[in-house]
C-alpha cells in the first residue's frame, strides 16, 4: 500500500502485519498485571514528588501537611485501566496550572518530563514482556 500526496511517496507495506503482532502481544498481558505496572510507575512519580525540596511554610498548625507531601498515586476510578497521580489538597491543581490571579508553580509536570523514561521503564519491567 502506498500513499501519494504532494509528490510524497511513503510505503506502508507490512503495517498490517505489525498491527496484528501488536494486538497479539497486547492479549498476552494480564489486565491485573497491567494495572499493577501502571500503579508502580505512578507511585514512583508520587514518591519522587514527595522528595522534592519543600519551601518553608508559614503554617504551623497541628496536622498541617505540605502540598508536596500530599501527592500520591491511585488507580483511576470508574473501571478505567490506568493510574493517576494527584494532590491530597484541593488547591494542588491551581498551584500546578495557575489561576487567573496566580502564575503556575508546576511541580509534577517538570518532574515527569525529566524522569519519564524511568517511569516508563518501571512499567515495562513490571509487565514482564
Amino acid at each position: 500500500m502506498s500513499f501519494h500526496s504532494s509528490g510524497l511517496n511513503t510505503n506502508f507495506e507490512g503495517f498490517e502485519e505489525l498491527q496484528q503482532l501488536l494486538i497479539e502481544e497486547a492479549r498476552k498481558v494480564d489486565k491485573e498485571n497491567l494495572k499493577q505496572a501502571l500503579l508502580a510507575g505512578a507511585s514512583e512519580l508520587a514518591s519522587d514528588a514527595n522528595k522534592l525540596p519543600k519551601p518553608i511554610s508559614r503554617i504551623n498548625s497541628p496536622g498541617y501537611t505540605h502540598l508536596l507531601s500530599s501527592i500520591s498515586a491511585r488507580m483511576m476510578q470508574g473501571g478505567a485501566t490506568g493510574a493517576e497521580v494527584g494532590w491530597g489538597k484541593f488547591y494542588g491543581r491551581m498551584v500546578e496550572k495557575g489561576t487567573s490571579k496566580m502564575s503556575p508553580r508546576a511541580h509534577l509536570i517538570p518532574l515527569f518530563e525529566r524522569n519519564a523514561k524511568n517511569y516508563y521503564q518501571t512499567i515495562v519491567d513490571k509487565i514482564n514482556l
